[in-house]
């Protein structure tokens, strides 16, 4: 019989009184390892990307939600504090890895978010100063005092490179 198999069938068979929590949450844990033939690192980085996906999807937070990042976090938290309970000590090599492939990639969909939306603000800002200095090319509402002070098509181009898109 599959190792599984005789995993669930103890998982089923616990009675209430017998019922260990940690034991039968990291028997789940190993079950659908083998189950879905996959490792258990592979199961922190899906799992991780899960639940920052579901958590920006019930918020309904954009990109790059740091509410999103900490609930990640807090998961990883309470995994790594499962798994100390049922081994009855800290593996320092195994939750290092855990905790990186848990929050790599929601903490790169993060970083990336970030930079985009500042990105997206310089971009405004360079816009709104663009569309001024020409409203004030075509409305006349700057006169110059002087030929230093006189604003020209090509000195609004100048202005316009103080605010470059990268």
């Amino acid at each position: 019989m599959c190792t599984y198999r005789r995993k669930l069938q103890y998982i089923q068979g616990l009675g209430s009184n017998e019922m260990d929590l940690f034991n039968s949450l990291h028997l789940m844990k190993d079950l659908m390892s083998q189950v879905l033939g996959v490792s258990h690192q592979t199961l922190h980085i899906h799992f991780g990307l899960a639940i920052y996906l579901f958590t920006q999807l019930f918020l309904g937070t954009r990109r790059s939600s740091s509410v999103a990042l900490l609930a990640v976090a807090l998961a990883e938290l309470l995994n790594e504090l499962l798994d100390w309970v049922f081994h009855g000590r800290l593996l320092i090599a195994d939750t290092a890895g855990d905790i990186v492939a848990t929050l790599a990639w929601p903490t790169i969909f993060y970083a990336v978010g970030a930079v985009r939306r500042e990105r997206w603000r310089r971009d405004a800002a360079r816009r709104k100063h663009i569309a001024e200095m020409m409203a004030r090319l075509t409305n006349g509402t700057r006169q110059p005092a002087s030929p230093q002070n006189s604003v020209r098509p090509e000195a609004a181009y100048h202005q316009w490179r103080k605010f470059p898109l990268r």
